[in-house]
């Protein structure tokens, strides 16, 4: 089964839920509470809850649910992160994951925008796609540090970014991507 990481806020209301509900536990949830443990439940947690026929629901927990902090700890150890340093007239320095990014350009591009969107593209990178990414991502960079970019070569890695089918925030990263590069060659 595939580790699934959650927002702070369902982390929180998960470990709130196994604190104030221990096994077997048959309680009736105020409206919230009900809508948390649904949207828990979508996201693949509380599997095993079962509500009845009054709207009381009983604490059943499985492994994940019990121990999230440390299967998400053993998760992000897990993940294999690729660094790729370029060094030139620009210097950047591309991590997976949770890693610090560092981008060092001239030009007049803004050094901390463009962490930010390479960040939360990497962020919202599924594991599947993070090899693609990071090779489209060095591509679009290696043209960047050049003295002439070249225009085609920088769209032809944007386009097959964009072509990715990730999550909304995915999109919306590479969205930003193309209108921070796009911005660039206004100037």
């Amino acid at each position: 089964m595939e580790f699934i990481i959650l927002t702070d806020e369902l982390k929180e209301y998960l470990k709130e839920i196994v604190k104030n509900h221990p096994e077997d536990d048959e309680f009736m949830p105020t409206d919230t509470e009900e809508e948390i443990i649904q949207t828990l439940q979508k996201v693949g947690y509380l599997h095993s809850f079962r509500k009845d026929v009054l709207g009381y629901f009983t604490a059943k927990y499985n492994y994940e649910d019990e121990n999230y902090d440390f299967l998400e700890q053993e998760y992000k150890k897990s993940v294999e992160v690729n660094t790729y340093n370029f060094n030139n007239c620009n210097n950047f320095s591309l991590a997976g994951n949770s890693a610090t990014v560092n981008v060092n350009v001239h030009y007049g591009i803004s050094n901390e925008e463009l962490n930010d969107i390479v960040r939360q593209i990497l962020n919202t990178s599924s594991d599947e796609m993070m090899e693609e990414v990071h090779d489209l991502l060095e591509l679009i960079y290696d043209e960047l540090r050049k003295q002439s970019p070249k225009k085609n070569k920088l769209q032809v890695g944007l386009d097959a970014l964009k072509a990715l089918k990730g999550t909304v925030e995915f999109s919306s990263a590479v969205s930003s991507l193309i209108a921070f590069i796009s911005t660039y060659f206004s100037q």
